[in-house]
């Protein structure tokens, strides 16, 4: 019996190191590699360029309508369009629920550049992410867009300092699609004391801020007070 015993003990440590799969091994290294959640700050990624809020929503609905047509699978497709709406509200313990339940992997924690579990790419561009620094407003837009076709025509200012012991009232003609801020440089040139050193203008109770156009905020015929500070 004591022979059978030795036998019997290097057959249950042989089965013992087959318990551990190098398979197994390989498979957990490789996951490791993968990145599990979504960086934090994908909603404010760089994206170049002027937009309106119309062109923006256009563009964006034109990549999802098409991007499916090119590669990939519609229902990975949606899942990141989902994933992407989480992302916009900054909800991205969802977005990472979304992307792992659609089996897809990103290996830097963005969605330029993710891939399914057939390995097919999908890429999806920052200005779909993220909203662009510089975003107009389509009614702004139109106001400067309507301005800029409208005929340059001379306008005459008629200026009140405000001042103790103030100067007479002063009247400067200036090109009606300049700002605010260059008529108070035309104006200094026409007062008796040029050591200005800041301006402020009033016209109808409003302040009139330095990027204001003139023919925007002026009306024809207003009287211009004017809080004048010298050196």
């Amino acid at each position: 019996m004591g022979q059978c015993i030795g036998r019997e003990q290097p057959r249950q440590s042989s089965r013992s190191n087959r318990t551990v799969s190098p398979v197994k091994k390989k498979h957990s290294s490789k996951a490791d590699s993968n990145i599990e959640k979504l960086n934090r700050n994908l909603h404010l990624q760089p994206v170049e360029g002027s937009w309106t809020t119309s062109a923006l929503k256009e563009q964006r609905k034109q990549f999802w309508e098409t991007a499916p047509a090119y590669e990939g699978q519609t229902e990975i497709w949606q899942a990141l369009k989902a994933a992407v709406d989480a992302i916009q509200n900054t909800d991205y313990d969802l977005a990472d629920i979304i992307v792992k339940a659609a089996g897809v992997t990103s290996l830097d924690g963005t969605l330029q550049k993710c891939y399914d579990e057939l390995g097919t790419l999908y890429r999806i561009p920052n200005y779909v992410v993220a909203d662009p620094k510089t975003l107009t407003s389509d009614e702004k837009q139109s106001k400067k867009d309507n301005f800029r076709n409208t005929k340059i025509s001379e306008v005459e200012l008629t200026i009140r300092p405000m001042n103790f012991n103030a100067e007479k009232d002063v009247k400067i003609t200036v090109n009606s699609d300049i700002t605010v801020r260059d008529a108070k440089l035309m104006l200094v040139p026409n007062l008796k004391k040029q050591d200005v050193t800041s301006q402020i203008w009033f016209c109808a109770g409003k302040v009139l801020e330095d990027e204001f156009i003139v023919a925007e905020k002026i009306p024809k015929g207003f009287i211009i007070q004017a809080k004048i500070n010298y050196a």
